[in-house]
C-alpha cells in the first residue's frame, strides 16, 4: 500500500530536495509500471527464477537487477547498443517459454540468459532520462520498481510447490509468451520507425 501511495505522489512533495533527484529518483520509480514490455520481462524472469528452486530464487533476480543497473549505466553514457526494443521483446517470449516448459538449465546456463536480456532492460531504462532529471537517482528509481516486480514473479513462481496449482504458471508461461510475440511485432514490423530510445510501450 505504501509502495502504491509513494508512486502516486507527484515530483512537487519532493520540493525540498534538488530539483533533478527529485525528477530522477521519481520518474525512475515510474519508468518501468508504464511499459508492458519491461513488466513482463521482468515478472517473467522472477517467476522462472522462483521454479527454478533454490538457490536460482534468489540469484536470479540479483543477477537481472546488477545487470539491470549495468545496461542503464551504458544507456546513461550514451554508449549505442543496437536491438533494444527487439530484445526486450525477446526476453519476453524467451522467459514465457522457459516458465511453459519448466525448463531447469545449470546455473550457469540459467545466469547467462538472465544476465543477457537484464542488459537491455536497463539499456532502454537508461537512455530515458528526463532531461532535467539526476542519472544516479534515476537509475536507483527503476532499481528499486524492478526489485518489486520481480518480487511479484517469484511470489507467482512459488506456486509451483503445490501441484493443484500448476496450470496457473502454465497460464502465465501462455500469457506471456504470447504478449512477447506480439511486443515483437511491434518492434520489428516495417511500418514501426521508433527507435530504440523509447521501447515501452
Amino acid at each position: 500500500m505504501f509502495s502504491v501511495f509513494w508512486l502516486a505522489l507527484p515530483p512537487t512533495v519532493f520540493n525540498h530536495t534538488r530539483g533533478g533527484e527529485a525528477i530522477g529518483l521519481i520518474s525512475g520509480l515510474r519508468h518501468p509500471i508504464f511499459r508492458w514490455d519491461y513488466i513482463f520481462g521482468t515478472v517473467a524472469a522472477g517467476i522462472w527464477g522462483a521454479q527454478l528452486d533454490t538457490p536460482a530464487i534468489w540469484l536470479v533476480p540479483i543477477a537481472f537487477i546488477i545487470m539491470m543497473v549495468f545496461g542503464g549505466v551504458v544507456g546513461l553514457l550514451g554508449v549505442r547498443l543496437p536491438g533494444v526494443r527487439p530484445g526486450i521483446a525477446l526476453s519476453v517470449i524467451a522467459f514465457g517459454a522457459l516458465i511453459l516448459s519448466e525448463a531447469e538449465p545449470e546455473l550457469p546456463i540459467a545466469a547467462v540468459i538472465v544476465v543477457f536480456f537484464a542488459i537491455f532492460h536497463g539499456y532502454a531504462h537508461g537512455t530515458e532520462l528526463p532531461p532535467s532529471g539526476d542519472g544516479l537517482f534515476f537509475t536507483l528509481g527503476f532499481a528499486i520498481t524492478a526489485v518489486a516486480l520481480l518480487a511479484i514473479g517469484v511470489g507467482i513462481g512459488v506456486i509451483n510447490q503445490w501441484s493443484s496449482l500448476e496450470m496457473v504458471l502454465e497460464i502465465s508461461g501462455i500469457v506471456v509468451t504470447m504478449a512477447g510475440t506480439a511486443f515483437l511485432w511491434q518492434a520489428i514490423r516495417p511500418s514501426d520507425k521508433r527507435t530504440n530510445r523509447g521501447a515501452g510501450w
